[in-house]
């Protein structure tokens, strides 16, 4: 899949971008679907095409978000591995392996 990693869309509205159209439907952990609300806000999106949403003001090292990478990073893989060992290099929370 290419795409234009420069190029302006709109987030929110009826003339948002296919993929934020999509996006802002996932509700985050406490259920709030909609808009984008700044642009820290964070979305992963696994292999299989399921999102998690993380409001802006979740730290991207925040455990919600380093479980999530983990859960979907597969079990035993060199890149599971090598991110979980950063990680508790770093001293955050480790996950379940």
């Amino acid at each position: 899949m290419t795409f234009p990693i420069t190029e302006k869309v709109r987030l929110n509205g009826r003339s948002a971008h296919p993929l934020y159209q999509r996006l802002t439907q996932v509700a985050d952990a406490q259920g709030k679907a909609g808009r984008v609300a700044w642009n820290f806000e964070k979305f992963l999106i696994s292999p299989c095409g399921e999102v998690k949403r993380f409001r802006p003001r979740t730290e991207p090292e925040a455990s919600e978000i380093v479980s999530a990478i983990e859960d979907w990073l597969p079990a035993g893989s060199e890149v599971s591995q090598g991110f979980l060992t950063q990680q508790r290099q770093k001293g955050w929370p480790a996950g379940s392996e």
